[in-house]
């Protein structure tokens, strides 16, 4: 159940019903998980004879035979094959992608989960001049080849693969156990490398994802880099002489540059001497202390204009654009809390329309989510969208609108609306957007994911989402493949979380 765990970030990417061939699948238990939870039909396969033993018990069939040498062919086709910390395993991984890629129904999907050779705690060990295999874990003496994201994203391309999902599960290294290693080493890291234990690299334990046959042909990639050579014993003597060499003249140069500026500043107190006896020096002396007074005086002029924008009651004298938002959400305020629920309806759909050209698709979705479960729809607009609230309302005749500024994009229209809505007896709330996200190469198909994630187009999944929602320990239910874990720029949130968090939910807050 612990949404960090690989398996299940692999269970969560398997559908239910799915036909699944389990490689590696020792005694069964995670194929067994997928027969109770999901009704999946699991045949599993693993080199030891005593798991395939237990495993029957607990899947559809159970077979001892070598993904890399046996004949896979009588097994029929799959839904899924899943290589659960199975492929460091493997001698030749791509040969082995490439003979399952053929068992693959023909939206067939191979879902992994490989350890992650670039964790912070491995390169811990390796700037201690360690390599240590272990029984189990990151180096587990069994594995035959190591990944980072770059390796996973090599093999998987050179089999003839395409990711639809890839993702991690995270272990970030406490900082205080980081400290402790580096000072061991007699190192100390400033804040910039402590924050890299949190980049995904650093953090993530195991890479999980999905992927699927590409269309195009597979491509042998070319290594990210290759070994250093190895060099005889007199060339090593002539790389050290050289390096010898090099380092001389870069001292002699350092030497000159050294002498040059202790005869630079000799002068310069020569004729700062010189400035401080002349008569001009004297006679202008006044002119500078006006200056500084003066300079004291804008300063204090500065400190008053400070104090003023930092006190809110003050800030219309400073701000007066703050003001002016300030009465147009008091007034959208108004609008919002004066709207009527409809008998009955406790889901609201809360939509910034922001690019009009959205509106088919969302207007599509709106209709077929309306058949499932009835919402009071509320939409809002920025200024130069205002006149398309003709068009909303011939589509939804009781939708509500409200001209908004497209402030942090959606974030702020929507908070405004929501902040009534529980007000109103509202339950639930949808929120969408129209977003096109053009600084992003695949804007249209997040958008497209997003809108089939929420408002699915099956009516069996539709319903399922809406069954989910109206559980009681359901919380948020949000776009599959969308979350971010928190180890990716949590340092820089944290404060704030941890600060709204108490405020919420504290018995002292």
């Amino acid at each position: 159940d612990e949404p960090n765990h690989p398996w299940y970030r692999v269970i969560r990417l398997i559908p239910e019903g799915s036909r699944v061939l389990d490689i590696g699948c020792s005694s069964g238990n995670m194929g067994n998980l997928l027969i109770t939870e999901k009704g999946c039909e699991v045949v599993g396969l693993d080199l030891d004879a005593k798991d395939v033993a237990l495993a029957r018990k607990q899947l559809t069939a159970a077979y001892v035979k070598n993904v890399e040498r046996d004949d896979l062919t009588s097994l029929g086709k799959f839904d899924c094959i899943t290589f659960v910390d199975v492929i460091e395993h493997l001698l030749d991984p791509v040969a082995a992608l490439e003979k399952v890629r053929a068992l693959l129904k023909p939206n067939g999907a191979v879902i992994f989960s490989i350890p992650n050779m670039a964790h912070m705690a491995v390169r811990l060990m390796l700037l201690d001049g360690r390599f240590e295999y272990a029984e189990t874990g990151l180096l587990d003496k069994t594995h035959l080849h190591y990944y980072d994201r770059q390796e996973v994203e090599r093999v998987f391309a050179d089999a003839g693969f395409t990711f639809t999902d890839f993702g991690w599960a995270a272990r970030p290294l406490a900082e205080s156990l980081l400290k402790k290693q580096l000072r061991h080493m007699g190192l100390i890291a400033d804040q910039a490398f402590l924050d890299r234990r949190r980049e995904v690299e650093g953090a993530a334990y195991e890479w999980v994802g999905k992927a699927v046959a590409s269309t195009k042909p597979a491509q042998r990639a070319a290594r990210p880099f290759a070994s250093p050579p190895v060099l005889t014993e007199p060339e090593k003597v002539e790389a050290l002489q050289q390096e010898i060499r090099t380092r001389e003249e870069e001292n002699v140069l350092l030497y000159q540059k050294n002498t040059k500026l202790a005869t630079k500043n000799e002068d310069l107190l020569a004729e700062r001497g010189l400035l401080l006896a002349s008569t001009s020096w004297r006679l202008t002396k006044p002119v500078r202390v006006a200056g500084a007074g003066a300079r004291k005086i804008r300063q204090k002029q500065r400190q008053v204009t400070m104090s003023v924008r930092k006190n809110p009651r003050l800030h219309f004298l400073s701000y007066p654009e703050l003001n002016r938002a300030k009465r147009v959400y008091a007034h959208n305020d108004e609008l919002i809390g004066a709207v009527k629920r409809t008998d009955g309806v406790t889901m609201a759909v809360v939509i910034h329309l922001y690019y009009i050209e959205a509106w088919p698709v969302l207007s599509r979705k709106l209709h077929s989510l309306q058949t499932e479960a009835p919402f009071d729809l509320f939409i809002t607009l920025p200024p130069a969208n205002s006149g398309f609230a003709a068009d909303v309302h011939k589509d939804f005749p009781g939708a509500h609108t409200f001209v908004m500024s497209n402030r942090g994009r959606d974030v702020l229209p929507f908070i405004q609306v929501a902040a009534q809505l529980p007000g109103l007896g509202y339950e639930y709330v949808l929120k969408l957007h129209s977003k096109k996200s053009p600084h992003y190469k695949d804007g249209a198909k997040w958008f497209a994911e997003i809108l089939d994630n929420l408002v699915p187009d099956d009516r069996q999944a539709l319903s399922a989402v809406i069954d989910t929602l109206k559980q009681k320990k359901t919380g948020v239910i949000g776009p599959s493949g969308q979350y971010i874990t928190l180890a990716v720029n949590f340092a820089s949130n944290s404060f704030l979380l941890f600060k709204t968090l108490t405020k919420l939910f504290s018995k002292d807050a």
